[in-house]
């Protein structure tokens, strides 16, 4: 199953608990959270290597 794919499932799952979803610029959040709740930063994202 391609990330894109699980990203998709996992949303279903977690669409009507959520009301802001922060991300990276990685271009598969953008095919299933949607538009309005998604803001694309690395402000606020920390390296977790």
């Amino acid at each position: 199953m391609s990330l894109s794919k699980t990203g998709q499932k996992l949303w279903k799952e977690l669409e009507k608990e959520i009301g802001e979803v922060m991300t990276d610029n990685w271009g598969a959040y953008a095919e299933f959270i949607p538009e309005d709740i998604h803001a694309r930063s690395k402000a606020e994202i920390y390296a977790s290597e």
